[in-house]
């Protein structure tokens, strides 16, 4: 089963001295730290570079592929590692990535989105960012995926067996995660079984579809409206949470239907990607603090595998967790006189900032060396 012939199937704050740990970093050290603009690309999001006096040519495109539940929402969970991303001189288009069991359906869907956008960008650049298509001309496509999302990477690099499915020219594998779904979703084998037994009920209960309409139609009230929101929420993040809360509904229905496990389930993921994946040159990254990363487990597979088509590897360990590349950028604000709290505030962002900034940095400095 190829890509194509699934995708039928699925549709100025000063710290102490204390935390003034800086990166020597060429792309971002001397970048003052702001939420990215993001520009809409079919049903994908596009992250360009800045603007400069003397624009240089892009780089390349980055396509992005996030974990589950969170990369649905890539444009907000994701946004300041695409703008760290972007601001090394590369396109990033963020392509979202809604969960569900059935893991090649889902790498169908969302290769059909990565395509459908580079394809847009092919013919009409992106004018919202200053970007012809002559712009991006002939730039070598890249891949970047975390968790679930580099699953996904490995599964359309493992389903593509023709011309027209255009691999990326190397792939960014990063916290590598292909558990079971007993592993994967938190209580899945206790909350499973009473989603089955309690779904007609809840389904046949009135109030149901009027609380579902009735969420849906307060967020796009809280969206057109002048209602003040909690502090640091924007108003534009509602429709992404929207899209968030979106994936609940056809997931409980999987597990009412009486879905276990994922399709294909792990074993049989770990031997496709061994006979079948395509791309030839790959850097997986692990973290030094995530009990959720398999990345031992496919490094010697993808080792087996690039001897085989002549392919290359190389691995990186960073300091950090699971959730590193999904660190914000949170405003803090200092209310009156500069406190010990200000300082150890800062301080826990800057940190939280270093790890994911010198991961953006290792990605950038590789496929520069590409």
């Amino acid at each position: 089963l190829t890509i194509s012939e699934a995708s039928q199937k699925v549709s100025p704050t000063s710290p102490t001295a204390l935390f003034s740990q800086q990166i020597d970093d060429p792309y971002f050290s001397l970048l003052p730290i702001a939420r990215p603009e993001l520009h809409q690309l079919g049903e994908c999001f596009a992250c360009a570079p800045p603007a400069r006096p003397r624009r240089q040519p892009l780089k390349g495109v980055i396509t992005f592929f996030g974990g589950a539940f969170l990369g649905a929402s890539p444009d907000v969970f994701y946004s300041y590692f695409l703008d760290l991303l972007s601001k090394g001189g590369y396109l990033v288009v963020a392509v979202p990535n809604p969960i569900t069991f059935d893991h090649v359906a889902a790498a169908a869907n969302l290769h059909a989105r990565a395509t459908s956008a580079l394809d847009l960008l092919q013919l009409y650049g992106l004018s919202s960012a200053g970007i012809s298509a002559a712009d991006v001309e002939g730039l070598p496509v890249y891949s970047v995926g975390h968790s679930n999302g580099a699953l996904m990477q490995l599964l359309m690099g493992s389903l593509s067996t023709t011309s027209r499915d255009r691999l990326p020219e190397a792939s960014v594998i990063i916290a590598f995660n292909n558990r079971p779904a007993s592993f994967a979703v938190p209580y899945f084998e206790q909350v499973g079984p009473a989603v089955v037994q309690l779904a007609p009920a809840i389904e046949a209960f009135p109030l149901t579809g009027i609380a579902l309409s009735v969420a849906e139609q307060a967020l796009e009230t809280l969206q057109r409206s002048s209602i003040p929101l909690p502090p640091g929420v924007v108003r534009n993040d509602l429709e992404p949470l929207s899209r968030f809360l979106e994936q609940i509904p056809p997931v409980l229905g999987q597990v009412r239907d009486g879905v276990s496990e994922f399709t294909p389930p792990p074993a049989e993921t770990r031997k496709l990607i061994a006979a079948s994946y395509a791309v030839s040159r790959n850097l997986l990254i692990k973290f030094s603090v995530d009990t959720l990363d398999e990345t031992d487990q496919l490094e010697p597979i993808l080792t087996g595998r690039m001897e085989e088509i002549g392919g290359s590897i190389s691995t990186l360990l960073l300091e950090g967790t699971h959730a590193t590349p999904l660190a914000p950028d949170v405003s803090w604000t200092v209310q009156g006189a500069y406190s010990p709290v200000d300082a150890i505030a800062q301080g826990v962002k800057s940190n939280a900032l270093l790890d994911i900034r010198k991961l953006a940095q290792e990605v950038l400095a590789w496929l520069d060396d590409l």
